[in-house]
């Protein structure tokens, strides 16, 4: 994992690029169309700001994305092989895109890509790796603090329906933990997640999508754990 942590030190500002990706679609090679959220906040008295928030830049809440994927084509593939892959989390819309609160970019290469049996493609990605916001921007050899990404994508490339997705369908779970003070305390009740391909990619065609959805968030008082 240092080979990616190294290549990513320094691309902060690249998670910002997304108005700019968005501006310069064509056809899509993929397309979000729905998802659920879970993710658990730790809090210190009942009611009280979550641990994270009270404690920057504590990654101690945890998340956990499904998501459904249409329009799946090769060139969703190449793109994953090739570019750097950044998913972020913001609150709010993705039309407008904004408020972007937590960036996780991993280099290219980096995810593992195969077929399996069934002709279904799958790519993974584990790693703790440098989450860039407003509030971390260290662009130094140290960077502040690491969150943690678990990255499960599988979709059909095939023309037949296998193993339950039909042609171009797919689904990603994307979990880990992370400091999610920013969008937990946002005005907005839902949260969206975005991917990004579209920094560093090879190819045309759409390299974001966004979904949007209210999360089912549990709060744990840790009060007697600390006390």
């Amino acid at each position: 994992m240092r080979k990616g942590h190294a290549f990513i030190i320094g691309v902060a500002a690249m998670a910002f690029s997304f108005a700019s990706t968005v501006k310069a679609v064509a056809a899509p090679n993929f397309a979000f169309t729905s998802a659920t959220a879970d993710e658990t906040v730790y809090v210190y008295g009942s009611g009280s700001v979550p641990v994270s928030c009270a404690n920057y830049p504590a990654a101690s809440d945890s998340y956990d994305w499904t998501v459904k994927i249409d329009k799946a084509t090769s060139g969703f593939t190449q793109l994953l092989a090739n570019s750097i892959v950044i998913v972020a989390f913001n609150s709010g819309t993705c039309n407008p895109l904004s408020d972007v609160t937590n960036t996780l970019e991993f280099p290219p290469g980096a995810a593992y890509i195969h077929v399996d049996a069934s002709g279904i493609t799958n790519a993974d990605f584990t790693g703790a790796i440098p989450d860039f916001n407003s509030y971390n921007t260290n662009n130094g050899a140290d960077l502040p603090f690491f969150d943690g990404i678990n990255f499960h994508l599988v979709y059909n490339l095939t023309s037949v329906t296998a193993e339950g997705l039909k042609p171009g369908f797919g689904n990603l779970e994307v979990t880990g933990n992370a400091n999610l003070c920013g969008a937990i305390t946002s005005a907005q009740p839902q949260q969206c997640l975005v991917l990004d391909l579209g920094y560093g990619s090879v190819g045309g065609g759409n390299t974001l999508s966004c979904v949007c959805t209210t999360p089912n968030v549990t709060s744990v008082d840790i009060t007697d754990i600390i006390e």
